[in-house]
């Protein structure tokens, strides 16, 4: 009888493993319809896969960008699969805007949201960004009249505000020349400040040192708190929580800011409901109303369909952090693009010039707004090239079949539980859509209508907050252009081109934009 040494274990166990991994490989094949696409030891959104760099072998979370032009032509598709060898859920990647517009539709319940994508997103409850179906319905009609026309024009007038504040603050008032060595720092704190002001009515000045009440019950000012959350929501949702009571500053750090940030929450609910008890209708109206006064007010008006107080905090979080995060890293792309491109740059400087000559006036109105057809193009161009949400994660409900546009008619039958995902990156650099997508041309956007700004997204789950993000970024890039011209910084024998791909480059992280991008300011 032969007798079984330890190597012969260790040889029987890897044959059982291969021989496992090889029926699941063949399983999930099926399951995608044998499409082709990336083969790779680990699926992208994975733990291994996400930790390790992109390679060869491991897509890694930075294959959308690092491979935009060369995975899709490679299969002469634009909807792709990607299944793993080892680890990780096998999913459906498109870039076909028809796939797209089915996927992210919300009547027909074919897709929906499951709770491992939208986990980062939902640190204290549900949110309308992570709901479905009638949950999602019920959120929207809470949140819809929260966002008016009067919301905007006091968006407007508070980023013109805090460009003062910032110019002030930041000893840029006096001078002729400013580097600016990170613009994300400016346009982070720019659009933090701002959510803090319109969206809660809680008024921060540009110096936080200023504040009066800065000093919270948990000891961490509120712009830090918020600040840190942000940073903090991918590492919160894998340190274990005995961890935060060890003595490690950042860990500390990141308990106090939670903390610091719930109770505030919880008390902006408490004392804008004792605010509304005490209004009367008739004397309301007139009143400035932040966002969330707007929201609250909603949903006390609903007998049957409001919102928790756990959904509320939820909602508000979504709006503090997705809408400071992503709105900065667009507002800094767009910059880096003007300085880059001169000539487009003086173009949107015209068109503020006209603005104000028609309006004789030395500064720009709110109604003005609609007129900045370039300076907003400028932004929804670089939301294309740097789209905040990289990618969209549904999950099938029943058996679908997908259309594509590879060719006419073309369907491809999913499995339910199948994973698909909205390729936005891709399909924002599809020259189908966007001919010679590598290029800056914000003319794309002209004439096109809200309802067709596909970096916010597409159909009725388009982001809320679109034009909240556009009439700050345009009040915003306008105010700078009045004052300053922007040029890049050059190394030595450094063409413009090759700046470009140095600088612009897009990076991963809670939502997807570019690096950290250095500009100089010289004054007009």
């Amino acid at each position: 009888m032969t007798s079984w040494t330890p190597p012969s274990y260790l040889a029987a166990l890897f044959i059982v493993f291969v021989v496992h991994r090889i029926l699941v490989f063949r399983r999930n094949a099926r399951k995608l319809a044998h499409l082709p696409g990336l083969r790779s030891l680990f699926s992208p959104a994975s733990p291994f896969g996400a930790l390790i760099p992109t390679s060869f072998w491991n897509p890694g979370l930075n294959w959308l960008w690092l491979w935009r032009n060369q995975v899709y032509p490679k299969y002469n598709l634009d909807t792709i699969s990607n299944i793993p060898y080892l680890a990780g859920i096998p999913a459906i990647y498109t870039r076909s805007m028809e796939s797209a517009r089915q996927i992210l539709a919300v009547k027909g319940g074919q897709f929906f949201k499951n709770d491992d994508t939208t986990l980062v997103l939902r640190p204290y409850g549900h949110n309308l960004v992570t709901v479905n179906g009638s949950e999602w319905s019920r959120h929207r009609r809470i949140m819809n009249p929260a966002f008016t026309p009067e919301t905007y024009a006091f968006v407007w007038e508070e980023a013109a505000n805090l460009y003062a504040e910032l110019m002030k603050a930041e000893g840029w008032v006096d001078q002729e020349e400013v580097f600016v060595p990170v613009v994300e720092e400016i346009t982070t704190k720019f659009a933090l400040l701002l959510i803090s002001r319109c969206a809660f009515g809680h008024s921060i000045p540009w110096n936080a040192e200023e504040d009066p009440n800065k000093s919270t019950e948990a000891g961490m000012p509120f712009a830090e708190a918020i600040s840190i959350v942000s940073r903090s929501a991918i590492p919160r949702l894998v340190i274990p929580g005995w961890m935060y009571m060890l003595p490690i500053k950042s860990l500390r750090d990141i308990q106090t800011a939670h903390t610091t940030l719930e109770s505030f929450l919880r008390d902006l609910i408490r004392s804008r409901r004792e605010e509304l008890s005490l209004s009367q209708p008739d004397n309301t109206k007139g009143d400035r109303k932040d966002v969330f006064r707007l929201l609250l007010q909603a949903n006390e008006g609903e007998e049957t369909l409001h919102l928790s107080d756990e959904e509320l905090i939820g909602n508000t979080h979504l709006l503090m952090n997705a809408g400071h995060e992503t709105t900065a890293k667009t507002l800094q792309a767009a910059i880096g693009f003007l300085a880059l491109y001169e000539d487009i740059q003086e173009e949107a400087y015209q068109e503020i010039q006209e603005v104000l000559r028609a309006s004789d006036s030395d500064d720009i109105a709110f109604k003005d707004y609609p007129k900045l057809v370039k300076v907003q193009s400028c932004f929804l161009e670089a939301s294309r090239l740097f789209p905040a949400a990289s990618a969209m994660y549904r999950e099938t409900a029943s058996t679908v079949a997908l259309k594509t546009d590879d060719t006419p008619g073309h369907e491809v039958i999913l499995e339910v539980g199948t994973w698909v995902i909205v390729d936005s990156v891709g399909l924002h650099h599809n020259p189908k859509y966007f001919p010679d997508p590598e290029e800056f041309r914000p003319s794309r956007w002209y004439g096109v209508g809200e309802s067709d700004y596909s970096t916010f997204s597409l159909g009725p789950r388009a982001c809320i907050g679109r034009r909240f993000a556009l009439t700050e970024s345009v009040r915003f890039i306008s105010s700078l252009l009045l004052d300053w011209r922007l040029h890049i910084i050059l190394n030595e024998g450094e063409s413009r081109e090759e700046w470009r791909k140095r600088v612009m480059r897009g990076a991963q992280g809670l939502t997807f934009g570019v690096g950290g991008v250095p500009v100089r300011l010289t004054r007009r």
